[in-house]
């Protein structure tokens, strides 16, 4: 079953035959979009390029919104950010998806973001739960591991019935 699921995640075209889409496009957003920031506290340390965000932390770039109690920015010598560290309890919304994670790690050069413990990720009705998940957003590639779970919804399935795997 968790060869099926890998292979579920890893080849986005047999999930589109199947009516089904597990995309991560909507996690990563484009670079050129401002970038919002609200928070409790800020501090921002110029020699190490790092700057700290606590308390209900609210990071908006396009259509996504990440919010979190405790949020660490790293920016690069140019002035753009190089990762965002988020923890505490950590909550993604787009208008593709919604995930929850007890950390996340976006490194934006790479593209990639790491989310740890107790991930969800719900997609319409759909939903996926690790305990991480490593995402390669340019890819769309996906890797969950630690108890993996899923709920599969086809867009015409109209009946309700779920595909569990």
């Amino acid at each position: 079953m968790w060869r099926l699921m890998c292979l579920f995640l890893l080849m986005p075209g047999l999930a589109l035959a199947q009516g089904l889409q597990v995309g991560f496009k909507g996690l990563n957003p484009d670079s050129n979009d401002p970038i919002e920031i609200a928070a409790e506290s800020m501090s921002v340390n110029n020699e190490t390029g790092a700057a700290q965000l606590i308390g209900d932390v609210v990071v908006i770039q396009g259509d996504l919104r990440m919010q979190a109690p405790r949020i660490e920015i790293l920016y690069t010598q140019e002035g753009g950010v190089q990762s965002m560290v988020a923890t505490g309890g950590v909550l993604l919304v787009t208008s593709e998806e919604e995930v929850e994670a007890q950390s996340a790690n976006y490194n934006v050069d790479a593209e990639t973001m790491l989310l740890s413990g107790d991930v969800l990720m719900v997609q319409g009705r759909s939903a996926i739960s690790a305990d991480s998940m490593d995402i390669d957003l340019d890819k769309e590639i996906a890797v969950l591991s630690g108890r993996v779970r899923t709920v599969l919804y086809s867009d015409d399935d109209t009946s309700g019935a779920a595909s569990e795997n």
